[in-house]
């Protein structure tokens, strides 16, 4: 949805007219769809259900083939008829993870059942493990990833004497994306030092626009998600790691929705 310029009262009513729109959890639940489509874009499946969609283990054993760049060899039941047939490719994924990636203290009934706190959680052990650490430079560095993050943002916007201190309040009127998106592709945004912040969404829209353009960085974090004051630190991450990923080519596109899988 490309957004024109809204006052205040405009956003309140998008925001609060929108079913289950000001819920941390919600917003997290649609970023992290949104990212786990992006994932699947070159393979036959999506999802449009985060907590039902995995529930027989075939787009999750997709998923995880698409981040990893590996094949399960491990066999799988294709054609389900039964629950256990379900379970079983649960549990060929929960050891895939936990081989690749960390010890998971779940069981595949959690997920065939649609637990919503357990699914969130292995998107974002997915997320954090093959885009955000893939792609955030630590130097050896002790600090959270929140803490990088931040850093990261701060060294790119210090050319328009802006500076942030969190992930989620900082980032409601918009400057600060239309600046990091400046940073990365110059002359996307011309007119980042004139934003007024009673355009909020229509500042974000525009910034989020524009990195989808000329950046190549999907939009799995709606604007008006980034405006609400419930947006939560996991899926502000989640969309700036493709940020980190980004890098310009010779004709001033870059591939960042591929270049963050490994």
């Amino acid at each position: 949805m490309i957004i024109s310029t809204m006052n205040s009262h405009t956003v309140l009513l998008l925001l609060f007219c929108r079913p289950a729109y000001n819920d941390q959890k919600s917003i997290q639940e649609r970023t992290f769809t949104n990212w786990v489509n992006d994932k699947l874009k070159s393979t036959d499946y999506q999802i449009e259900n985060l907590y039902s969609d995995f529930s027989d283990g075939l787009k999750l054993i997709s998923l995880l083939q698409q981040l990893s760049g590996k094949t399960i060899r491990a066999p799988y039941s294709r054609r389900l008829r039964f629950r256990v047939q379900k379970l079983e490719n649960l549990k060929t994924c929960l050891q895939f993870i936990e081989q690749e990636v960390r010890r998971l203290t779940i069981s595949e009934c959690d997920i065939c059942d649609g637990n919503s706190a357990i699914i969130r959680g292995v998107v974002w052990i997915l997320i954090l493990h093959y885009q955000i650490n893939a792609n955030l430079d630590d130097d050896d560095s002790k600090e959270s990833i929140r803490k990088r993050f931040i850093t990261w943002v701060n060294k790119r916007i210090k050319p328009w004497d802006k500076e942030i201190n969190n992930l989620n309040k900082d980032w409601q009127q918009g400057d600060i994306l239309a600046c990091l998106v400046a940073s990365l592709a110059p002359d996307s945004l011309p007119d980042v030092t004139e934003l007024k912040p009673e355009d909020a969404l229509s500042n974000i829209e525009r910034s989020v626009e524009a990195a989808r353009e000329r950046l190549g960085i999907p939009r799995i974090l709606d604007p008006l998600d980034m405006v609400h004051p419930d947006l939560d630190d996991l899926s502000m991450m989640a969309y700036l790691s493709y940020f980190i990923a980004a890098q310009l080519d010779d004709n001033g596109v870059s591939g960042a929705g591929s270049t963050a899988e490994t």
